[in-house]
């Protein structure tokens, strides 16, 4: 046998079995005439992380990717795995010490023990060492705390990573995933570019068993591929290393190349192309569940910047997605917001119309159309507010230095707004997003409805006018005021031990203001310098860009 002696070259699943295997690539002949699931030639893998262990010198790198540690302590055999037939020799002392609390409260706060210089051994994967990974994703990633707000009462809520705890993955790209962008946070914490080189190894397996995983039909729809997918688009997000953007993008910028062209997007695109195909009935069990919630509120900010509707708005999506779990009270907001983008369009096509009374037409459509969603969104916000105890945010003084503070006209955004949790936070993002393009839409249409006014020659004209600019300048005055609330939430977003997917949002807020900023707001030069900066600052925080996903294939 060519290789290590005593090791099988065999395919998972012809190994298994104890039979002779074709070694067939991608999948053994075997297994496709016996019509079962080749399991591929990938061993499980996992990592140990130890005191017990010496590592080799991190600047003396000798061309490997994983280096063997040298133990303190004197080895013992350990008693058989209760997970396989296969004997692991363990030399830890003493055990592994990590968090024992698999509950699924999301506010239950994740703490990780400082490991001091970490080893990484290639043992076969067994659930606790999946826990291990999984934790190190979460507290990197997630909020230390406040994860159990006004949307995580009662309801499978859409934070997906919640769902896996106790479950360990036996997809080999989603284990891969997890890896990578746990392996990539110990690498940050302790400065060590050795992990951090077996981190991006990972990352390209992880794409590799993913390419897999959806030529397989058994694997193509499963849960936990459109997992491994978001996983990736998460590492794309935080840890790949791009050059981030040191302005937003100009408008010739973003025509020619609407999707920032970032591996990030593609695989939310990907998500989203696997997510229709499973269909709205899919979505029946916990982790599915939560998969679907997740990618619907992350798609939300790209239907908006981009005017574009996807599937979430039709009605078959809005329903029988919670054929088992009710809606939660973020789900009935989004079910608002998403009839925005339909709006958006029909102010960009009134925009493009040469005839003044079809104009005047259509914008009387969009103000009734507008009129009808800002009811629902002023009726859905009491229903919010008896889901919070005590006030759902509340002003502070602004702490973040910025280019634009001027000692005598002060901070462009002197105060900043905190939250009690993360997850009202979003809510209220959320909400605030959905006021903020409503009342610019209304602006949108009386102040195309003023100057056809102002060339009537019909009695009253003069009259209708100026109560028309009156309307104009309140509705203006509504949307800004919403953009600057936006702009606020920024220090809360960007505070210590909030997490990545936190500078996510506040990525998401600054894009979006700065979007709305773009029209009708010449005076506030000052505050959009200020948030082109942010943007900056966010960015070199999170690695990445832009959070707009190409919209194709996703109607």
């Amino acid at each position: 046998m060519v290789g290590v002696p005593g090791r099988s070259k065999a395919c998972n699943t012809c190994l298994k079995r104890k039979i002779k295997c074709d070694l067939g690539k991608p999948f053994c002949g075997n297994c496709t005439k016996s019509k079962r699931i080749c399991g591929g030639y990938a061993r499980k893998t996992a990592y140990v992380f130890s005191n017990d262990v010496v590592l080799p010198d991190s600047g003396a790198d000798d061309g490997t990717l994983t280096y063997q540690g040298r133990w303190k302590g004197t080895a013992r055999r350990a008693p058989p795995s209760i997970y396989g037939s296969e004997n692991v020799r363990i030399e830890s002392r003493p055990p592994l010490l990590w968090m024992s609390d698999d509950s699924s409260d999301a506010g239950s706060e994740i703490s990780v023990p400082d490991f001091g210089t970490l080893s990484m051994q290639r043992i076969p994967m067994m659930p606790s060492l999946w826990q291990q990974l999984h934790y190190v994703f979460m507290n990197a990633y997630m909020p230390r705390g406040g994860m159990s707000g006004a949307d995580n009462i009662g309801y499978v809520t859409g934070n997906w990573l919640l769902q896996l705890q106790g479950h360990p993955s036996t997809l080999p790209a989603l284990q891969t995933s997890i890896a990578a962008f746990a392996s990539a946070q110990i690498a940050h914490d302790h400065n060590d570019m050795n992990v951090a080189a077996q981190s991006m190894q990972l990352y390209l397996k992880s794409l590799e068993h993913l390419r897999n995983a959806i030529a397989n039909p058994a694997t193509r729809l499963s849960d936990e591929t459109l997992a491994a997918c978001l996983a990736l688009g998460i590492y794309e997000l935080t840890e790949k290393p791009v050059k981030p953007r040191g302005h937003p993008r100009t408008e010739e910028q973003r025509q020619e190349d609407p999707n920032g062209s970032t591996p990030y997007s593609k695989h939310m695109t990907g998500a989203m192309m696997l997510l229709k195909l499973r269909g709205p009935d899919g979505n029946n069990t916990p982790l599915a569940h939560s998969l679907f919630l997740g990618l619907r509120r992350q798609i939300i900010i790209t239907t908006l910047i981009k005017h574009s509707e996807t599937f979430f708005s039709h009605d078959v999506w809005r329903e029988r997605p919670w054929g088992v779990y009710p809606k939660n009270i973020l789900d009935k907001c989004l079910d608002c917001v998403l009839d925005l983008p339909r709006l958006q369009r029909l102010a960009d096509d009134m925009l493009l119309d040469s005839d003044s009374m079809s104009m005047a037409a259509q914008c009387d459509t969009l103000i009734e159309q507008c009129a009808t969603l800002l009811a629902k969104l002023e009726a859905w916000y009491p229903t919010f507010e008896e889901y919070v105890s005590g006030p759902p945010f509340w002003s502070t003084f602004c702490t973040l230095d910025s280019q634009q503070d001027d000692p005598i006209l002060g901070k462009p955004f002197p105060v900043s707004y905190m939250f009690p949790t993360f997850s009202t936070s979003y809510v209220l993002m959320t909400y605030w997003t959905g006021i903020m393009v409503t009342h610019w839409l209304f602006f949108v249409a009386y102040r195309t409805l003023v100057p056809l006014a102002e060339q009537s020659t019909l009695a009253g004209a003069a009259d209708e006018a100026a109560e028309l600019r009156a309307k104009k300048q309140a509705h203006k005055d509504a949307w800004v005021g919403m953009a600057r609330n936006m702009c606020q939430m920024t220090e809360y977003f960007l505070g210590d031990n909030m997490g990545k997917v936190s500078i996510t949002v506040a990525l998401a807020v600054l894009e979006g203001a700065m979007a709305m900023f773009r029209d009708g707001t010449d005076d506030w030069e000052r505050e959009k310098a200020w948030v082109a900066e942010m943007i900056t600052v966010t960015a070199n925080r999170l690695n990445e860009a832009s959070m707009v996903v190409t919209a194709g294939s996703m109607t």
